[in-house]
């Protein structure tokens, strides 16, 4: 979900798209999402009336949102890397 919210963050721009490019796309970018999930968030997009006044401030909030979870995402890889090398001294055996 991170690579649509990166992408295309508004229904309006996923309705520009139209289905086959939407679908075809996140298949590229994304595989393990499924063709039907890529479905129901191209209906739901489809059917959303959106934002139209706040884009931008909703846009640059979302982009400070996912910078956060980016960053946290990295901290999580640094922890359980450092855990597993604590963990490679001390065996159980």
């Amino acid at each position: 979900m991170i690579i649509i919210l990166k992408n295309y963050p508004f229904p309006s721009e996923i309705k520009k798209m139209g289905r086959s490019r939407f679908i075809s796309l996140l298949a590229k970018k994304s595989p393990r999402l499924s063709r039907k999930r890529t479905d129901e968030i191209y209906e739901l997009a489809h059917l959303s009336v959106g934002i139209t006044e706040e884009e931008e401030a909703a846009f640059f909030e979302i982009k400070l949102l996912l910078d956060k979870l980016e960053g946290l995402n990295k901290n999580i890889v640094k922890v359980n890397a450092k855990v597993e090398s604590i963990s490679r001294r001390y065996p159980l055996s």
